[in-house]
Formats: C-alpha cells, sequence, structure tokens
C-alpha cells in the first residue's frame, strides 16, 4: 500500500479526530492485531462474536500508528492518531474507494454464484507472469475482503483482479462502488444464498448491481449459456463480451473432451485448451478468464496453453488415490447448481469398481431448503451412484427421496457426521471403488475427508 497521510484518512472516512498527529504517514491497513506492523491503521472492526476495540492496547503495542474506533477507548499514546466514525466497517470501505481513486490499475470484478474463485485464480496464474498485478487472496470477497484487497494494490501495479461475493441486498453494490472496476464478469447465476436474496431472481438482481458501479467505458463479460446472465447482459448499455460452450459467444469453447480425467476443448475453432482437471465447469471457468485476456488485448493462443499447469485452489474436485480408492474431494461450498455440476462429473467418471456420494447440506437456501433437498435426492437417484452417505440436517428429506426416485433403500443411509458415517464407509470401500464428498462449507467436511483418508490407510496396513 502506498502511504497516506493521517489528514487523508480523516477525510476519506468523515471522522472526528481525537487524538494523535494527523501530519504523519500510514503505510498500511489492518483489521487483525496478530497482523497489524509497525506504522499501520488498526481498524477496530465490530461482529456478533468479537469486537476489535478490545484489541486496540495490542494495536497500539505492536506499534500501530493509528487506530480507527467507533466509541471512546481510552487513553492511548499522544503519537497515536485517533479516528471515531460511527461504523468503522463502512469506513473501512470508505477508505478503500479513496486508495483506489489514487491508483492508474484497471480492476476486474468477478461475481456469480459459481466459479468466482477458480476464475480469479485462472487469471492470477496466467496473467502474473507479464502483468503486475494483484487479486483477493483465497475467497476473501466480502465487505471487509475487498477493502483489505484494494490496499494490498501499489501505485506500479497494472491490474487488480477482485473477487466479489453476496448473500444479501446491496452487497455487490457497495463493494462495486468501493473497486470501481473497469471490466465485471459474471460467471453464472444459480440458486443460492436464498436465505437473503429470497429467489434465484433476488440473486440475479444483486449480482446486476454489479453493472451500476463499472467505470464508464466498462465492459461486462458474461456467460452467454446462462438465461440470468443473458438477460442482466441484454439491459446493460455498454460493452459487452460473452463466453460460452452450447450458444454462440465471443469466445466459444467447442470439441469438449475429457481425456485421463483431464477437460480439452478448443476456443473459436483456432486455440487447443489443455486443463489438468476435469469438469465442464471447469471449462466454464477457463472460458470467463479467457475472455477477460482478450478484453485486455492479450494473446489468445499462448494464454490458451498456458492453463496447461494451472491447479485448481483446494476443496475443489480434488482427486486422490488412497491404496486404491479414489477421492474426490470437492466439499469448499454447495449449492443446487455446483451439486448437479459435481453429480454429472461423476455419472460420466468410469471406475472399475462402486460409486459413493457423502453428501452433506446445502446451506443459507432459505425457505426453499426442504424443495431443494428433496429435488437433490432424486438426482443423486438418477446419478448412477451405488450409495448415498447423506449427512446433515436435511440428510433425512435427501435420502427420502434417493429412495422415492428408486435407490435401494438398502444402499442409502442417513448419519450423524461424528458417529458411524467414517466407519461405515471404509468397511465397505474396496480397491476401485470411488466416492464424492460435497457439502457446504459450515459442514467440515475436510474434516471427515482427513478421517476417512488415515482410516484407508490404517485398514490397508492391517
Amino acid at each position: 500500500m502506498e502511504a497516506l497521510w493521517g489528514c487523508e484518512i480523516l477525510g476519506a472516512v468523515k471522522g472526528k479526530h481525537r487524538g494523535g498527529r494527523k501530519d504523519d504517514l500510514i503505510y498500511g491497513v489492518s483489521t487483525d492485531t496478530r497482523h497489524v506492523a509497525p506504522g499501520e491503521l488498526f481498524v477496530a472492526l465490530k461482529g456478533d462474536k468479537f469486537d476489535g476495540h478490545d484489541f486496540v492496547a495490542e494495536a497500539v503495542e505492536r506499534e500501530a500508528a493509528g487506530v480507527l474506533v467507533s466509541k471512546n477507548v481510552g487513553s492511548l499514546p499522544e503519537d497515536v492518531l485517533v479516528i471515531q466514525v460511527k461504523d468503522t466497517t463502512k469506513a473501512l470501505g470508505m477508505l478503500a474507494r479513496y486508495y483506489r481513486e489514487k491508483l492508474p490499475a484497471k480492476v476486474v470484478a468477478v461475481t456469480g454464484t459459481n466459479g468466482k474463485t477458480t476464475t480469479k485464480d485462472m487469471l492470477q496464474y496466467l496473467l502474473s507472469p507479464t502483468i503486475s498485478m494483484v487479486s483477493t487472496i483465497g475467497n476473501f470477497n466480502n465487505h471487509i475482503g475487498v477493502p483489505l484487497s484494494i490496499f494490498r494494490m501499489e501505485p506500479y501495479h497494472d491490474l487488480a483482479v477482485i473477487e466479489m461475493g453476496t448473500s444479501s441486498p446491496g452487497e455487490i453494490l457497495w463493494l462495486s462502488w468501493i473497486a470501481q472496476p473497469d471490466i465485471g464478469v459474471l460467471t453464472n447465476i444459480s440458486e443460492a444464498h436464498l436465505k437473503g436474496l429470497g429467489s434465484v431472481e433476488g440473486v440475479a438482481k444483486a449480482k446486476a448491481e454489479l453493472l451500476e458501479n463499472l467505470t464508464p467505458g466498462g465492459t461486462l463479460i458474461f456467460n452467454a449459456d446462462n438465461f440470468w446472465c443473458k438477460m442482466i447482459a441484454k439491459g446493460f448499455p455498454g460493452r459487452k463480451l460473452s463466453f460460452g460452450i452450447h450458444e454462440p459467444a465471443n469466445i466459444r469453447g467447442r470439441n469438449l473432451q475429457e481425456i485421463d480425467g483431464k477437460m480439452t476443448f478448443c476456443i473459436n475453432d483456432r486455440h487447443t485448451v489443455n486443463l489438468s482437471t476435469f469438469g465442464i465447469h471447469n471449462a466454464y471457468n477457463a472460458l470467463a478468464a479467457l475472455t477477460v485476456c482478450y478484453e485486455l488485448g492479450l494473446n489468445l493462443a499462448e494464454l490458451a496453453q498456458g492453463l496447461k499447469e494451472f491447479k485448481l485452489p483446494p476443496m475443489r474436485m480434488e482427486r486422490h488415490s488412497v491404496k486404491g480408492v479414489t477421492i474426490i474431494m470437492d466439499a469448499y461450498n454447495a449449492n443446487p447448481s455446483s451439486m448437479e455440476m459435481a453429480l454429472d462429473e461423476y455419472s460420466g467418471m468410469k471406475v472399475p469398481g462402486r460409486k459413493f456420494f457423502v453428501c452433506g447440506d446445502m446451506a443459507e437456501l432459505g425457505d426453499e431448503s426442504p424443495k431443494l433437498h428433496r429435488k437433490l435426492g432424486l438426482r443423486i437417484a438418477q446419478s448412477g451412484v451405488n450409495f448415498l452417505l447423506a449427512t446433515g440436517e436435511h440428510a433425512g428429506a435427501v435420502a427420502r427421496a434417493a429412495k422415492r426416485g428408486g435407490m435401494p433403500g438398502e444402499k442409502v443411509m442417513v448419519f450423524d457426521r461424528d458417529n458411524g458415517l467414517c466407519d461405515f464407509a471404509v468397511a465397505k470401500l474396496k480397491k476401485g471403488d470411488a466416492v464424492l464428498i460435497k457439502g457446504s462449507r459450515c459442514m467440515r467436511l475436510e474434516e471427515l475427508f482427513d478421517k476417512l483418508r488415515g482410516d484407508l490407510k490404517k485398514k490397508a496396513d492391517d
């Protein structure tokens, strides 16, 4: 981050000066005292289960040059800048917007129901060798993560790729106001976060907020195969580029093939793309990333070849072989469309043995949750899965629907995750079998995966 004067920060957040020197430079912004560095501004955020104001003294001990607070925090050293505002979270965003306006870099904002992080990571992988850039770390894509990503930008950077997520109306509007993107990417839109957004139409409206803060002359990049993305693009009067597979698009994938667990396709009948992973959804992510590259004026032929060594982010269709058993770990998150895509890929996967599915809940679906979990159960019954091991609050609904869909009752099991699921799977799994593990992050299925992998190794060694 380029240093800012204390008086700049005071004006940017429209705060009140409660002490310290306004004419000193601030060299960074932190919201976590564990990582605050000397000379930085500590922003005391307040959440449901924490209050950053409790750690102001610790931040000062770590030589923070200033603190941004929303209440009196007592006596501090006279050289520590103290700025008070009504809402420190809002002030964090206001300061990030001020800082963004000082920078010449282009900003690419990536949003959508699925594929945001992978698309963002593909762009980082493709562009960082030749372009000075930053991107969102992990999936830090909310009202805290986006400002902190902006603060990672330096004046010498030419590009920033910022991921934006939402679970309620107005969030993308705020995040895009902060980031002022030059290019906006809509990966896809489907049912997710319905607890806050109500319906898939509500999801579409929330994602469409991105367009309201595209810079003048900005470009919208959208999925031509997705109904809601097309509807949003139809109402956008500015420059737009599309990507897709089934419908005509500016960057179109054709001749998709999966060979030895790796996806291969051709873009615009000219350039071959070889991915190191499988799944049509990853082909869409690659197309989205390559369309951004095209808009930036880069050579698609070279970049298409560049994805050959790209590795997916953790817990996204990771394939592990454990003593002859194939485990597909796809438990980063789950919603109806990502479940559908995972089951499609799993159905097409050739294994010598049987297919097991460890199915966790899909979270944040609101009043639609029971219906969507029943729908998932019916889909599982049609997928060719041999054993369903359901766990979570909605496991019973998924299991009953799978049985109604035709799965034999003796092959449909419901478990309390910590009570028998792993033991049952280890007892049943044989060499040549495969197991897909998928559910929302709140299910913490990575813990089950670690136990399953360890127990399978132990079983084979006994």
